[in-house]
């Protein structure tokens, strides 16, 4: 049983940072020629933290690049379809096939107030059973990683501290600084494994093991990396 992924391809969406860029050194470690796709730019007014860049997008391909593999980069906002899809012909044009997809890039503004944001994530797993039904026939698996409190700027702003130090009774100070370490405390009492946030890399492992030969009896269902924080949901 082996996790070796070489000489395939994989394309990682919202690869300029985070779990995207994770992901992207993961699978290359693996064997994997990577093709890294990011809007690289702000997509919305309503995030307060800074947005991926050009810089970061080059980042990762730097990093894939040292580990001896294929890099592509593409700066291209998902929301495009006639791009994306026009971008699906040019990859396979220039490196014959795709094997994989991390379909990752997507924001989040805090899930407090964010009903949008929650409904859209829960049509994604019932996207996901679908596609997955759809694909069998053709040998392609389909599954979910649901991450926990990630180590990124998404999850590392004064606007996540006050909403974790809110729901822990704890009111917010006007100092950013004592709010983090203030809302660290209250996360690690929260998660069974005593972390306040998860390390993109282990987000990452779940990917490459989803993406594996080991997990080919694997599809239609989800993978949660919580930090133990999803076996609070018993029912």
């Amino acid at each position: 049983m082996t996790l070796s992924l070489e000489g395939r391809v994989a394309v990682v969406t919202g690869a300029a940072k985070g779990f995207g860029r994770a992901a992207a050194v993961a699978l290359a470690t693996e064997g994997c020629d990577i093709v890294g796709i990011d809007a690289a730019a702000p997509v919305s007014s309503i995030p307060d933290y800074r947005p991926a860049s050009p810089e970061d997008l080059s980042q990762t391909g730097r990093s894939v690049q040292a580990l001896g593999r294929r890099w592509l980069a593409y700066q291209l906002d998902q929301r495009n379809m006639p791009a994306l899809r026009d971008l699906a012909h040019q990859i396979k044009t220039e490196l014959k096939r795709i094997d994989i997809v991390f379909a990752n890039a997507g924001i989040q503004p805090g899930t407090k107030f964010g009903a949008s944001y929650s409904a859209s994530k829960w049509g994604i797993l019932g996207l996901m059973k679908s596609i997955a039904l759809e694909l069998v026939e053709h040998k392609i698996t389909v599954n979910a990683v649901i991450p926990g409190l990630i180590n990124t700027t998404l999850t590392r702003h004064e606007d996540r501290y006050a909403q974790a130090l809110g729901e822990g009774g704890k009111s917010a100070s006007v100092d950013p600084e004592k709010d983090e370490s203030a809302a660290i405390k209250v996360l690690k009492g929260k998660t069974p494994l005593g972390l306040p946030w998860i390390e993109p890399e282990d987000v990452a492992s779940a990917v490459v093991f989803l993406a594996s030969y080991a997990a080919r009896m694997i599809t239609g269902t989800t993978i949660a990396v919580t930090g133990g924080d999803s076996a609070h949901g018993v029912a």
